[in-house]
């Protein structure tokens, strides 16, 4: 991922402000002592919070919503109270299914920079924490708040100033789940004590620890710009697959990976979603020469094709990793999304749905029909289902 990035942020970075974070992350002073310093400052006023117990972190929490928006909570509309309603009703039901609470996972869009109102993420984030109070209330073991999984690189704080995002990183790695999609920027002390964790080949533990929690994680399903879930998520997870299923070595994955990726940036697809015919060709002639056969070219190429143009990706690596090991371990998964609208800058929370079973002896979705009745299925695989979920918690709407 760290690779993909850079590769990113060479297209699409203003040099000027690019060079600017290099030289202040490059210099020793900042990498050895400043920042790991600032670092311990935000990680000390995060265990203090943390000390304060559950009403601590909660007014902590609100303070510092209030403090980001500027705004009270958006009243939500009719469909995202009935589907709170839901969400009680079908962690209930999972959790008579399952023999305990489920594990909760809070799956959000993610608005661009430029979309307004300005501090919408953090409202996306505000409304999990205020669903997840509601859902607390009903589970009978002992409470616990919402984790939340936030970027702390470089390429997702470059608009903040490095003091700041320094102190930033360090309370994020205590009261949430840090992930640093960069870590070889990080000193030795960053690795190994303040940031201990962070690592994006080592967040993964992280997340189906908290997410075993009664609190749950919440955790944004794209990236904050178009281009970063088409091209971090979408055609990462489509090179790795296509990787595993051919048994490319690592650096043949990576250098068709940085094929595709470079191609499409150039063309600004990363940006429309649009793959164009003569991408769409070129796409099928590096697949078939790295080994792909040719009757299946066609349908992997237009799978992707349809896959790139959302906004918000299906995930499915995230669903065959995460979820699944959940699953094994005898854990049910609720999941709850949200979702934003330009059209109005307002949040909306769709109908939920629940994972039961293991994908060895068979799995169970419990989900709610349009007229609001609760019933299950079967899914023959979880790929399968992290796409229906995707169309149906996150639809697209171009005119929003």
């Amino acid at each position: 991922m760290e690779r993909v990035l850079e590769v990113i942020h060479q297209h699409l970075a203003d040099p000027l402000h690019l060079n600017r974070i290099r030289q202040v992350r490059s210099q020793r002073m900042w990498r050895w002592i400043t920042e790991p310093a600032l670092n311990g400052m935000g990680n000390v006023l995060g265990w203090g919070v943390r000390a304060g117990g559950l009403p601590g972190i909660t007014t902590f929490q609100a303070w510092l919503f209030a403090r980001l928006i500027h705004n009270p909570p958006q009243p939500l509309d009719p469909a995202s109270h009935s589907a709170i309603e839901a969400a009680i009703q079908l962690a209930e039901t999972l959790r008579v299914a399952g023999g305990a609470w489920p594990c909760v996972l809070f799956a959000t869009s993610h608005p661009r920079a430029a979309d307004p109102p300005q501090h919408l993420l953090f409202e996306l984030y505000r409304q999990a924490f205020a669903v997840n109070q509601r859902l607390s209330h009903q589970d009978r073991g002992k409470p616990d708040y919402l984790r939340i999984v936030l970027a702390v690189d470089s390429f997702a704080l470059e608009g903040v100033p490095p003091e700041v995002a320094a102190v930033y990183t360090g309370l994020v790695h205590v009261l949430h789940l840090s992930l640093d999609r960069q870590p070889s920027q990080q000193s030795w002390f960053q690795r190994h004590v303040g940031l201990r964790g962070s690592a994006s080949w080592a967040a993964g533990f992280r997340l189906l620890r908290a997410i075993q929690r009664p609190g749950g994680v919440a955790l944004a399903w794209a990236g904050a710009e178009p281009q970063n879930a088409r091209l971090l998520y979408t055609t990462r997870e489509f090179i790795s697959r296509i990787g595993r299923q051919l048994k490319l070595p690592p650096s043949q994955r990576w250098a068709l990976l940085n094929r595709v990726v470079a191609f499409l940036l150039a063309e600004g697809s990363a940006d429309s979603g649009l793959v164009s015919q003569d991408q769409r060709a070129r796409l099928q002639a590096l697949l078939q020469e790295s080994g792909l056969h040719a009757e299946e070219v066609h349908d992997v190429v237009n799978a992707f094709c349809e896959e790139f143009q959302r906004e918000v990706p299906y995930r499915e690596r995230l669903v065959e990793t995460v979820i699944a090991r959940l699953l094994r371990h005898g854990r049910s998964v609720l999941l709850i999304p949200l979702r934003h609208r330009r059209a109005d800058g307002k949040v909306y929370v769709s109908l939920p749905e629940g994972l039961h079973g293991s994908p060895a002896t068979g799995l169970k979705r419990f989900l709610f029909s349009e007229g609001g009745a609760l019933h299950t299925e079967a899914v023959s695989d979880l790929r399968t289902f992290a796409r229906g979920f995707v169309k149906r918690g996150f639809p697209e709407d171009r005119t929003s």
